[in-house]
Formats: structure tokens, C-alpha cells, sequence
């Protein structure tokens, strides 16, 4: 069996925004179930108090790069068919540096309200609403008053909206 499925035609669209909606909610499931749907856990590595979530993203990105290389090796993986987004240092660099003051604001980050939804966390509701809010009015500016994409000389090569 060849990997990645999607490229090699082994399922369609639907199939997988069905897969990536079910991997979204496992990982938002386990993630809650350790603790890191907590304001609080997720605000202490910030104040480089309780650095466990670092450690647990940082262990899970270097064993998805471990089995990227192994399946690619034993040839279960083509890794040229792997996209990967391309840098533009300046814009995620400013783009980092706003999500982590909102990250410290909120309590949690962009995708995290969701995971306490269902426990009824009154800050994660008032989070994941202004998130929502926020996506919708920036979506709806025309594309002219959205920031561009800039490379790292400053110039604009790039049609696309952030």
C-alpha cells in the first residue's frame, strides 16, 4: 500500500474532509482528556511554568517526522508527493507573535475552544465566538483590505490573502 491515500486516488474529497473532520476530533478528544483544554495549563508555558504541552507537541512532531522518514524508507510513503506550504518568514513571524498575544489574552489557542466546549467553559465559549466572529468579518473584507503575502525582501509575489 502507497501513501499519502488521497494522491494515489484511494478516496475522494468527501472522503477525506470526512477523515480529517474524525482525526480533528480525536485529537481534541485525547487532548482534553490530558489536561490541555485548561486555560490555565495552556497560559503557565508562556509563563515558562508548566512547559508539558510544549513537550507533548514537540514529542508529536518529532515522531510524525520519524514515521514520515521510515514509511518513506521502507517505501509505503512517496514523500514528493507531500506538500508542504511554503515560508514566508516575515508574515508568520508578525502572524506568531499576534496568536500568541491572543493565545495569552483567551487562554487558549485558535483551534482549542472547541475542547472544552462540552464541558461548558465559560471562557472557552467567549473565546471560540470571538474566534468565529473574527474569521467571519475578516473573510467577508474584500480581497483588497485583507493583508497580502510578503516574502522575506519585502515584496508582494503573491496574489493570495492571508
Amino acid at each position: 500500500m502507497n501513501a499519502p491515500f488521497y494522491k494515489f486516488g484511494l478516496f475522494g474529497d468527501e472522503a477525506s474532509f470526512i477523515i480529517a473532520f474524525l482525526i480533528g476530533i480525536g485529537f481534541g478528544f485525547f487532548l482534553e482528556r490530558a489536561g490541555f483544554g485548561s486555560a490555565r495549563k495552556l497560559a503557565a508555558q508562556f509563563y515558562l511554568r508548566d512547559l508539558s504541552v510544549l513537550k507533548v507537541m514537540f514529542t508529536a512532531i518529532i515522531t510524525a517526522m520519524t514515521g514520515l522518514y521510515v514509511f518513506s524508507r521502507l517505501g509505503m510513503l512517496d514523500l514528493s508527493l507531500v506538500y508542504l506550504v511554503p515560508t514566508f518568514l516575515v508574515p508568520q513571524i508578525v502572524g506568531g507573535l499576534l496568536l500568541g498575544v491572543g493565545f495569552v489574552i483567551g487562554g487558549y489557542c485558535p483551534g482549542l475552544p472547541a475542547s472544552p466546549l462540552p464541558r461548558a467553559a465559560s471562557m472557552a465559549w467567549s473565546t471560540f465566538w470571538g474566534w468565529l466572529r473574527d474569521s467571519s468579518v475578516w473573510r467577508s473584507l474584500p480581497p483588497d483590505r485583507q493583508l497580502r503575502t510578503f516574502h522575506v525582501d519585502g515584496s508582494d509575489h503573491s496574489p493570495s490573502a492571508l
